[in-house]
């Protein structure tokens, strides 16, 4: 960094935030581990490595709703039990938004399950897959079903300051409505028909009433199966076409240089 003041002041906006706090933590543990080492005391000596990610957009942006707070702490502990488990390479997820907090669910997802071959600039190399506007989705059916009126009106929602108390601080947004209560009003209908049959399969139904939902079942869980082993095996398939062109153009490159 250049100092161009007349007074040869530091350019404190030309300072890389993310990148002080890096180089300070990587001191600080050099300090910590100096000073074990002097006392004769036992120091993990972890490998400190830092990937630095500019926030000035987010910074400069409102202040995270309750919603946001709570997905982040919701995706922060799935991660660091993920980390726990020894589990590396996975995204942590977080389902069932629509509903109360208590109600989430949170589990993680294979980076390679969303991998896929893409070719960027001029060479195919494996990259997590895009993924397109869902026309089928609840918020592209309603921007659908007013995009008539759209044309002709302008239609806009000012939902007002950003709330963190009250009734209106737990409010979430017209997007994440549609599209989380459909899904969490399918899984609610499922739980519900599983108890209603267990329930009549209790003891003391007929015979036929028990072979006839075991038949069912045994069927439906045997499509499941079929159906996710087609899925792994796309996504493997990609993954590997990937693999095997991304080694290719490794080995043409090498080729040609030599």
């Amino acid at each position: 960094m250049e100092s161009t003041a007349s007074d040869d002041s530091a350019q404190l906006g030309q300072i890389e935030t993310e990148r002080l706090l890096a180089d300070l933590v990587q001191r600080d543990l050099e300090t910590r581990k100096h000073d074990a080492m002097m006392n004769a005391e036992p120091f993990c000596d972890p490998k400190f490595t830092t990937v630095c990610f500019y926030l000035g957009y987010q910074a400069r942006s409102s202040m995270p709703s309750n919603f946001d707070c709570d997905l982040g702490f919701a995706l922060g502990h799935a991660a660091a039990a993920l980390v726990a488990a020894g589990k590396t390479g996975y995204m942590a997820s977080a389902h069932c938004l629509a509903s109360p907090t208590a109600e989430w669910r949170v589990s993680g997802v294979p980076l390679f399950s969303m991998m896929g071959a893409e070719r960027r600039a001029g060479e195919a190399i494996a990259a997590v897959r895009t993924h397109p506007v869902d026309l089928d989705g609840a918020s592209f059916r309603h921007f659908a079903a007013t995009r008539e009126v759209l044309k002709q009106q302008d239609l806009y929602c000012n939902p007002g300051p950003l709330q963190f108390h009250g009734a209106l601080g737990h409010t979430l947004t017209h997007r994440l409505r549609m599209e989380q209560r459909e899904r969490a009003a399918q899984l609610l209908e499922l739980s519900q028909i599983t108890t209603q049959l267990q329930d009549t399969c209790w003891p003391g139904c007929s015979a036929d009433v028990l072979t006839t939902a075991l038949v069912s079942l045994r069927a439906l869980q045997q499509n499941i199966q079929v159906l996710r082993a087609k899925e792994s095996h796309a996504a493997a398939a990609a993954s590997g076409r990937a693999h095997t062109v991304v080694q290719e153009g490794a080995e043409q490159t090498a080729l040609r240089d030599n």
